[in-house]
């Protein structure tokens, strides 16, 4: 696989930054009083390189060295990406006296493979074996000619367990990075050997990390689901109605350790702030973070959840031309609970944090120690208010309420137009709810104190000494802040209405014409808050305040609730041809657009929440346009096609059988959101939008150089000149389209029968994958304060062509 990277030049490494002098950058030695400037910009002749951190230089094989000095997209690699799996399916059955039948089957599955880091390091990387196990038993009854009943009994077991594969490189432990838990020896190797180091300002270097994105931390993730399922079916046939009616009944076990940034974060933010020598790495070569994030271990949750659903169908067939379907659906999702009550969740109302008890009586054994000293008053209290489930009126151990009004309707028809039956008119509704969140609250109240939590610390250099150093970016000197995290408490189960419309009709030559619409509405989706965001003070003019800042400081209170809304209409169109003289193909256009208040990141809170309807736009996940094609056609050679029937022997063997196909794939660019990585007082990371530029560039101008126009940008105002108040960037969210898809994938192959019986035989395949070579970009970074970068793209989505030959015996 191909990877892009921006890193580091090796004179960087050396300290020899005066290549940045050209750029107007100049570095300051933020350890001395008045910040002097460094001379020549070489860190490495001032005061002989004393301020050179010999830790940072440890770190330079996580990189290696870069292709091009270039100040953005200067290294390409190929790590190998392995994807290893395999699967088998018994199955038994059994005719019983009483015209009953008894079906048994079981399935093992395992999947997995080694995933490279980010950057394409050699060996260095993480593998996620998944490993399925699940069995089913099936009683099915014949009651009476138009009466069965089915018992269905099911058992499955899920594993998902990452791995992290240091590769040799530098760890924690064998740099002997100080304020680190370390794992027990039966988990060591779930937790990241080392904490994600990001760069940002004005060149944001590729993090260093383990995972193959940029965006999300190195997560600990041990999961083993257990699923217990018993369901019944009764079905009956009376006149024109065919009516199901069924039950069933859920019971989950779950042993999870889902943890994000695992093992911490170090933020290196080069500005103009007094702790900064104004370059992201010339910080990190002095071993100087602007800020650090320190998790605290923790272990396994042991979680058990019970469901119910039940529902009645009445399938009628009004005419012979008119059939409508009838259905009501039930659903009660008891919300899970904590074997040893190691839940918690924020409550809004009185700023505490609530934990699950037995009666009142809190679960004191299970705190995390090393977290809650971090958090203790010297008189032994907490420096957060904490209170029981049962002094904060809190449902009972699981500490969010049951819905109990899950109640799904639906409604669809068919109908016959004309004579000869050639045209088929269908609509349907219905509404459809989500399974309890149960990620969502692994993220939450599995996360808090005082049995989780995550600490941030900032730098702050006295007497030129900094707080926070790459050997030691956790402080002891200042109290850590503890950042919550909530899950509304009465949060109603999001659902979906879908309603729909299609025409169909056949045109002749065995194809089929499609021509419909699609449409839906999201309710009661979740997203998050930041209950403690800064919002304007309404009795200091220009300042601003935080609601909890009297017990949690500037930390965020991320706060996940369920007002966010969806809505999705689609144009879709559709011919669709069955086998017929060696020719089958299938082929639709969909032409839809999305409208959300919420993207697909759950996490990142939404701008404004004093004006939630900020986040209003289009979605991330809709592509304006999407068409794709498929096609196979038997070459008409040989003794079953039109030409060439005659031959035999081996001119029969050679032109005959052979089998072209092919897959396009086209759809347009998602929508993506300008950021900047400094903040005003409203912490706001939303540019403004300068009047009269286009952020879209024509489509002849675009390159994975410059994909938009960054100039459409600004940074706000600290305090709007007009009002004299601190507001967010006026820009909103998904303004600017990504790069979109083209995609061909092309194949001829044929079958070389071995005998006459064709019992035995060899296919050859030759395939072309990518067969336009057309480059697929991925998208570009949309960080404006990230000025040698922002705009420009560094990686693909698909590799260039790739051609393969294969042979396979069959027998």
């Amino acid at each position: 696989m191909t990877r892009f990277s921006f890193l580091p030049p090796d004179a960087f490494w050396k300290g020899d930054f005066s290549a940045l002098l050209s750029r107007s950058i100049q570095l300051r030695d933020p350890l001395a009083t008045g910040r002097p400037n460094i001379p020549g910009n070489r860190l490495d002749q001032y005061q002989g390189g004393a301020l050179i951190s010999k830790t940072a230089l440890k770190l330079q094989p996580f990189y290696g060295s870069p292709d091009s000095n270039a100040l953005t997209n200067n290294t390409q690699r190929f790590p190998e990406k392995t994807t290893i799996g395999d699967q088998f399916t018994i199955r038994m059955d059994q005719q019983l006296p009483r015209h009953t039948t008894l079906s048994a089957r079981t399935t093992y599955g395992n999947t997995g493979g080694f995933k490279p880091n980010l950057v394409g390091t050699p060996g260095v990387g993480y593998t996620e074996p998944l490993r399925s196990r699940n069995g089913s038993l099936a009683l099915n009854s014949t009651l009476g000619p138009r009466t069965v009943n089915e018992f269905r009994f099911g058992a499955m077991n899920f594993s998902d367990i990452a791995h992290y594969i240091d590769g040799g490189l530098p760890t924690v432990k064998s740099l002997g990075l100080q304020g680190f838990q370390l794992p027990g020896e039966n988990e060591k190797d779930w937790i990241p050997p080392m904490p994600r180091i990001v760069f940002s300002g004005n060149d944001a270097f590729t993090p260093i990390k383990y995972g193959e994105t940029s965006d999300y931390g190195e997560a600990a993730l041990s999961m083993i689901n257990n699923v217990f399922t018993y369901s019944d079916t009764f079905s009956h046939q009376r006149g024109a109605h065919s009516m199901r009616a069924g039950a069933e009944f859920r019971r989950t076990l779950l042993n999870v350790l889902q943890q994000t940034n695992a093992r911490g974060q170090l933020t290196f933010q080069g500005d103009t702030n007094a702790a900064s020598s104004g370059y992201s790495f010339a910080d990190f070569l002095m071993g100087i973070p602007r800020s650090s994030q320190q998790v605290a271990l923790k272990p396994k949750g042991l979680l058990k959840q019970l469901d119910f659903a039940g529902y009645y169908q009445d399938d009628w067939k009004a005419t012979s031309r008119l059939t409508f379907n009838l259905g009501l659906r039930y659903e009660l999702f008891l919300n899970p609970y904590e074997i040893r009550n190691r839940f918690s969740n924020f409550d809004p109302k009185t700023g505490a944090i609530v934990v699950a008890s037995n009666g009142g009586q809190a679960p004191t054994s299970e705190y995390n120690k090393p977290l809650m000293a971090s958090l203790t008053n010297p008189d032994g209290t907490p420096r957060f208010p904490l209170l029981t489930d049962q002094q904060a009126g809190f449902t009972p151990r699981r500490l969010v309420d049951t819905q109990k009004k899950n109640f799904a309707p639906r409604f669809g028809f068919t109908y016959l137009v004309g004579k000869k039956g050639n045209t088929v008119v269908r609509g349907g509704y219905g509404i459809f709810y989500t399974r309890y969140p149960r990620q969502y609250l692994l993220q939450t109240m599995l996360v808090n104190p005082p049995f989780a939590g995550l600490l941030t610390h900032s730098q702050a250099i006295t007497n030129g000494v900094p707080r926070l150093t790459l050997d030691a970016p956790y402080s002891t000197s200042s109290t850590a802040s503890v950042a919550p995290l909530g899950l509304q408490r009465n949060f109603l189960l999001p659902n979906n209405q879908q309603w729909n419309l299609t025409i169909q009709r056949e045109i002749g030559w065995k194809t089929v014409f499609t021509l419909g619409y699609i449409g839906n509405k999201g309710t009661h989706l979740f997203r998050t808050i930041n209950l403690n965001g800064p919002i304007p003070d309404p009795n200091k003019p220009g300042a601003v305040m935080r609601l909890y800042q009297a017990t949690y400081g500037t930390s965020s209170v991320n706060y996940r609730i369920t007002d966010a809304t969806s809505y999705y209409n689609s144009m879709r169109v559709e011919a669709r041809k069955t086998l017929s003289s060696g020719l089958t193909f299938q082929s639709n256009w969909t032409w839809a657009k999305g409208l959300d208040t919420t993207g697909t990141n759950v996490n990142s809170a939404i701008l404004d929440m004093e004006n939630r309807g900020r986040d209003r736009a289009n979605s991330d996940y809709v592509r304006r346009h999407v068409i794709t094609a498929n096609t196979q056609y038997r070459l008409p050679f040989g003794r079953n096609g039109r030409f060439l029937k005659s031959t035999g022997g081996w001119q029969q063997a050679v032109v005959g059988g052979w089998q072209v196909g092919g897959i396009w794939r086209y759809q347009t660019g998602q929508y993506l959101t300008p950021s900047f990585s400094q903040s005003n007082a409203l912490s706001n990371n939303r540019p403004d939008r300068v009047l009269g530029v286009p952020a879209d560039l024509p489509r002849g101008e675009r390159t994975p150089q410059r994909w938009f126009n960054p100039a459409a940008f600004a940074i706000p105002p600290t305090l709007d000149p007009a009002t004299g108040e601190a507001r967010f960037g006026n820009c909103g969210r998904n303004v600017v389209l990504g790069p979109g898809l083209n995609v061909m994938d092309l194949a001829m192959y044929k079958m070389f029968p071995l005998g006459k019986s064709e019992r035995r035989s060899i296919t050859f395949r030759f395939e072309l994958f990518n067969a336009l070579n057309h480059p697929n970009w991925g998208n570009p970074d949309m960080a404006i304060t990230n000025t040698a970068t922002v705009a420009t793209i560094t990686r693909v989505t698909v590799p260039a062509r790739q051609t393969q030959f294969a042979l396979r015996f069959d027998f």
